[in-house]
Order: structure tokens, then C-alpha cells, then sequence
């Protein structure tokens, strides 16, 4: 399960990131991975300057409309459209539009 938080900004570094927290004084730790994940002292340049490839947090960019479950939304359209053709049509528009969250198990 992820969680959105409404009108925080994406920390540019783990130093601004409200989830970052020392474990020791050579090593920080993440809350969201709950220590599975931290940034020693040698690699500090992360936590001053940027996120670790293995940070959690994911931006959703703004202004963004409505955010849906497009499989829910593909049987709504075999219901309604006819047409093969039309039906693939718009199965193909559908799948061009990006991803803001990627899907979860």
C-alpha cells in the first residue's frame, strides 16, 4: 500500500526529506524503509545533493487530473463500444496516456 501526501513537495536530498533521521552519526537511515535502507558517511553527497536509487518516494506531477485504475476502466469500455476497431482504438489512446503511479501488488 503507498500513501499520498497532499501538498508536500519531493525532498530534493535526503537532508530535506522529513523521513530521512540519523542512526548513528556516520550512517542515516530512512523511515520509510524502515532501515532496510541508508546512507553512510562516504556516500554523503545523497544526502546534501540527491536521492539514493533506492528512495521510495515518487513524484506525482501537478496539475494532474483524476487518477484512476485504467483495468477498471477497460471492461466500462467493452460494454459501450461496439465496434472492434473502435474499441481498439481507444484501448491503444488509453494505453499511450503516462503513467503517474506505477501499479502495486
Amino acid at each position: 500500500m503507498s500513501v499520498l501526501i497532499k501538498n508536500m513537495e519531493m525532498p530534493m536530498s535526503c537532508e530535506s526529506c522529513p523521513m530521512s533521521h540519523y542512526i548513528i552519526e556516520t550512517i542515516t537511515g530512512c523511515n520509510i524503509t524502515k532501515g532496510k535502507e541508508y546512507v553512510e558517511k562516504e556516500d554523503r553527497d545523497f544526502w546534501y545533493n540527491d536521492k539514493p536509487s533506492w528512495c521510495p518516494l515518487v513524484e506525482v506531477p501537478t496539475p494532474h487530473g483524476r487518477l484512476i485504475d485504467v483495468n477498471e476502466l477497460i471492461p466500462v469500455l467493452a460494454a459501450w463500444i461496439v465496434s472492434e476497431d473502435d474499441f481498439q482504438a481507444v484501448l491503444d489512446a488509453v494505453k499511450r496516456i503516462p503513467t503517474v503511479i506505477e501499479s502495486e501488488e
